[in-house]
């Protein structure tokens, strides 16, 4: 696991478990050997092999486990980081492809005004006015690029005279901006589902690590109760109230 990771770069609840883990587990690296012989002095004569005693093994799989939990939730935990922060560039590509495009229908809809009046926008598949969400936007224009490419669409009388406007050419003007904002929106579609996946996978071992950490820093807080260490043992206790936290 990375040493240097910080609130800033984890969510607060992510870098509180990893707080807790590294607590409970340099505990048990600096009191394995004691506790381990402490325990063994306790139970050693309840036990059929005392001699070597389990306690060092177990609390060697015991650190085994938690670190292995903690360094799972804190690469699931910078996954998932990673993916979020490349929301905002998503996002921005949307809303400049969006607004490309919204600026290009405009000042086409001025320019058929301009050519046949206001009456006639509608006949051409102008909206009433350019619309301001992007799917909407994407939308109408693909309606307006169907109308002026249709080669069957009549044309009302200009209002210059000896001078019509080429829709077909001008349907075509407006394909690039239209594929631009397509692609951004399924990009957009597309990471969404990246962070919800990512997201559930972070659930996942968040709640992996809970169980774990229990497990482990509850057994270590016993036992160093029973060594009579009760105020290392409150160090490690773990909250009843927040899973994966120290109490």
């Amino acid at each position: 696991m990375n040493e240097q990771i910080s609130k800033m770069t984890l969510s607060k609840q992510i870098h509180g478990r990893l707080h807790s883990a590294q607590t409970v587990l340099s505990t048990l690296l600096a009191e394995a050997s004691t506790l381990s012989d402490e325990l063994g002095g306790l139970y050693g004569p309840w036990l059929v092999d005392p001699s070597p005693t389990p306690f060092a093994s177990l609390l060697q799989a015991f650190h085994g486990r938690l670190s292995e939990s903690r360094d799972r939730l804190a690469e699931v935990a910078e996954r998932h980081l990673g993916v979020e922060t490349g929301a905002g560039e998503i996002q921005l590509r949307s809303e400049e492809a969006s607004a490309f495009l919204g600026a290009t229908i405009t000042a086409l809809r001025e320019t058929f005004r301009g050519v046949y009046g206001c009456k006639q926008l509608a006949h051409f598949g102008f909206p009433g006015r350019t619309p301001a969400r992007a799917a909407v936007l994407l939308k109408s224009s693909r309606e307006l690029h169907q109308r002026l490419a249709d080669p069957d669409l009549e044309l009302p009388p200009s209002r210059v005279p000896d001078f019509d406007l080429d829709c077909g050419q001008l349907a075509r003007k407006i394909e690039p901006p239209i594929d631009d904002l397509d692609d951004a929106l399924q990009a957009s579609r597309d990471h969404s589902q990246e962070v919800e996946a990512s997201a559930r996978l972070q659930d996942e071992a968040v709640a992996e690590f809970n169980d774990v950490f229990l497990q482990v820093a509850g057994s270590l807080e016993s036992w160093l109760r029973m060594a009579g260490r009760d105020t290392m043992a409150d160090a490690v206790r773990p909250s009843r109230r927040r899973p994966g936290l120290i109490h």
